[in-house]
């Protein structure tokens, strides 16, 4: 009947939570010294978000004095991937005392901190709103070498405050020794933006970046042109730029270039498409590591854990040995299928192409006490360059 109650059934409400944990994903946001924290906050201590309407609830808003770039953040995060699991961790950065004070530089604690409440956290973001300089890259990487020796390997993400960005002149990540640690120069033109870049806020893209990473697998490049646009609606990042405000459009191919060579996380647009993208996903490491992109790492990263997590409780338990002090082939057999548990998972999800875990029967355990354990991953490769050899012919 046309004359009736009609009921139109919504989708997307609910937001359930995601699987697995590789979506677990912390935020590390410095305010600007003698910023007082937002009501029910405690500098320092980390807050579970689970939606922006919850870090709303929590007191902080688009219109929060001193807070409105972490609002922004969070509310593209969700944007990018709803239903993931974000803590976020409020902290002050501090100043020197003089006379004019200059502000100091953090120490990264708080990073440690996060994860040693919440270990199972698989990406962490840090906004700062100072200048960029290659020693908050290297401090970084200190905190995810020491991080990764306590069985909590993440990767980090920085979000520093863009000056005047000379292309030519720029900081080459690339010659750094920080596989653990990717540099966010990109930003949107949206009216929001420019409003935060004249109120002297830093807006990034750390949000954008950290909710593609916490949806795609571990394997996944961030710059997938098939499945990560991260176009939106009301103009959302139709128009890329840097940090500096700089859209891309104005730039050459060649500076374009550049600034992925340096190894730096741009978003560029793609002729012939209507969308979005990430370049690429680089790390601060030279191109010829095995860890120079976010999936190197995000890979072998899951692969530690999940071996990790099934060879802890053969800890300190019996080996097993012939008369002639080898391994037994029933014991290298068994250990070898535990070690392999975590792998056969990844592979059957597509995250690994195929791996081997070896154990020599010949080493002297009943001396040292020791178990060596050898593990090979053959991992998911990333079409970066697709080439097409074209030509006319008299016939096929």
């Amino acid at each position: 009947m046309n004359n009736d109650v009609k009921f139109i059934k919504g989708q997307g409400g609910l937001v359930r939570p995601l699987a697995g944990k590789d979506h677990y994903t912390g935020l590390v946001f410095y305010a600007m010294p003698l910023t007082e924290a937002p009501t029910g906050w405690t500098y320092g201590t980390p807050q579970q978000v689970f939606s922006l309407a919850d870090l709303e609830v929590k007191n902080i808003t688009a219109t929060t004095a001193a807070f409105k770039t972490l609002h922004y953040q969070v509310s593209e995060f969700f944007r990018i991937n709803p239903g993931a699991s974000l803590w976020v961790v409020l902290q002050v950065l501090t100043t020197d005392g003089e006379e004019p004070p200059v502000t100091l530089a953090p120490d990264y604690a708080e990073v440690t901190a996060l994860l040693q409440t919440q270990p199972d956290i698989r990406q962490v973001g840090v906004q700062l709103n100072m200048e960029f300089n290659p020693g908050m890259v290297t401090a970084l990487q200190a905190i995810a070498a020491e991080t990764e020796l306590a069985h909590k390997p993440v990767h980090l993400f920085l979000q520093p405050k863009w000056g005047v960005i000379d292309i030519g002149t720029l900081t080459d990540l690339r010659t750094l020794t920080a596989p653990k640690v990717s540099v966010c120069i990109a930003e949107d033109t949206t009216t929001r933006i420019e409003e935060l870049r004249l109120a002297g806020y830093n807006p990034g893209c750390i949000g954008t970046v950290l909710g593609l990473v916490s949806k795609a697998q571990v394997n996944e490049c961030i710059g997938w042109v098939g499945k990560f646009d991260i176009s939106g609606a009301a103009g959302i990042w139709d128009i890329p730029a840097l940090g500096d405000g700089v859209k891309i459009k104005t730039l050459t191919d060649t500076q374009i270039d550049t600034l992925n060579s340096k190894g730096y996380l741009v978003a560029v647009k793609r002729v012939g498409l209507s969308g979005t993208w990430f370049y690429d996903s680089p790390t601060c490491v030279t191109e010829t590591s095995d860890y120079a992109y976010i999936e190197n790492n995000r890979t072998i990263d899951k692969a530690i854990r999940g071996m990790y997590t099934y060879l802890l409780p053969e800890i300190n338990s019996p080996v097993m040995v012939s008369a002639d002090g080898k391994l037994t082939p029933d014991y290298v057999k068994y250990l070898e299928s535990v070690a392999g548990r975590a792998l056969t998972e990844m592979e059957r999800n597509a995250e690994l192409s195929a791996w081997k875990v070896m154990i020599d029967p010949d080493q002297n355990v009943l001396s040292t006490s020791k178990l060596m354990v050898s593990v090979v991953l053959v991992p998911v490769g990333v079409s970066r360059v697709i080439e097409v050899t074209i030509g006319f012919g008299l016939s096929v």
